[in-house]
């Protein structure tokens, strides 16, 4: 089962958020099979207000990621680019940081990760 869908299935909207043209068309396809929403493109406040106010973070090792789970937030990162030891994600709620440099992780890895949260 997808990752949106899975979090559909558990009372959670995905809010799909997006940075250039090309991962907002990629955000509508993903939110069209999912019943997801892509709100329009958001300031870096905007963004932060939006992560304050999530149940479940799923994102790349990005800083909106990593601020996410600052806030509390269930999160899972996902790293491609580098490995998840140097900086990974950390918060005071629950953290999990898979892949690395070059290896992009399972997704049964990634949803076995959100399984975890939901069921918390």
């Amino acid at each position: 089962m997808a990752l949106g869908c899975r979090l559909r299935d558990a009372g959670l909207t995905p809010v799909l958020i997006w940075g250039s043209a090309e991962e907002h068309q990629r955000a509508q396809r993903i939110a069209a099979g999912c019943g997801g929403v892509v709100p329009p493109f958001l300031s870096v406040a905007d963004t932060a207000a939006v992560l304050g106010q999530a149940r479940q973070i799923v994102g790349l090792d990005t800083g909106f990621t990593h601020l996410g789970a600052a806030f509390g937030a269930p999160t899972i990162g996902i790293y491609c680019d580098h490995e998840p030891g140097l900086a990974g994600v950390t918060g005071p709620g629950p953290v999990a940081s898979f892949g690395g440099k070059g290896q992009v992780p399972a997704l049964q890895q990634v949803l076995g990760a959100l399984e975890g949260h939901l069921s918390t």
